[in-house]
C-alpha cells in the first residue's frame, strides 16, 4: 500500500468525526465502494461545521 491510502483513510475519519456522517454515504458495501471511486466526497456537512 502507499501513503495515499493512509491519507484517504485519515480524511474519511476526520470527516466522520466532524460531521457524524460517512463521507460516501451508507448502505450496501458495493455501492459505497463504487461511490468512493466514481464520485467526489460529500464535504457539505464538513464545510458547514467549519463555517460555524
Amino acid at each position: 500500500m502507499s501513503p495515499a491510502v493512509d491519507v484517504f483513510a485519515l480524511a474519511g475519519t476526520l470527516a466522520f468525526a466532524a460531521t457524524g456522517r460517512l463521507a460516501f454515504g451508507a448502505g450496501d458495501s458495493r455501492g459505497v465502494i463504487y461511490r468512493s471511486v466514481h464520485e467526489s466526497i460529500d464535504l457539505a456537512g464538513l464545510i458547514a461545521r467549519c463555517a460555524d
